[in-house]
């Protein structure tokens, strides 16, 4: 089983948010059981080059390092895009 931590930076946590992240992980750590870590970071960026709700999503497994980044106007949205990404990544790596 993978090691899960999920970090709120400079922002207070959220149990609905966090739930919903662990949701989307339990999906990929299914189908992978050989992940030894998953770090997932929000944060919020007030800028007005980007749309400021950041997830970032980082996967260890041996002999392999994945990261992915969404930014979007939903931390919903951008937890999505980012678990999306790694999987695709996973699928890849699988598949070779």
């Amino acid at each position: 089983m993978a090691n899960i931590n999920i970090q709120f930076i400079q922002m207070t946590t959220s149990d609905n948010l966090e739930i919903f992240i662990l949701k989307k992980l339990e999906k990929i750590t299914k189908f992978y059981n050989n992940l030894i870590d998953i770090n997932v970071y929000i944060k919020y960026e007030n800028s007005s080059e980007n749309k400021g709700r950041i997830c970032e999503v980082e996967m260890k497994q041996p002999g392999l390092h994945l990261f992915a980044s969404a930014n979007e106007e939903d931390y919903q949205v951008a937890v999505t895009k980012a678990v999306d990404q790694v999987k695709r990544q996973l699928d890849k790596h699988k598949a070779a």
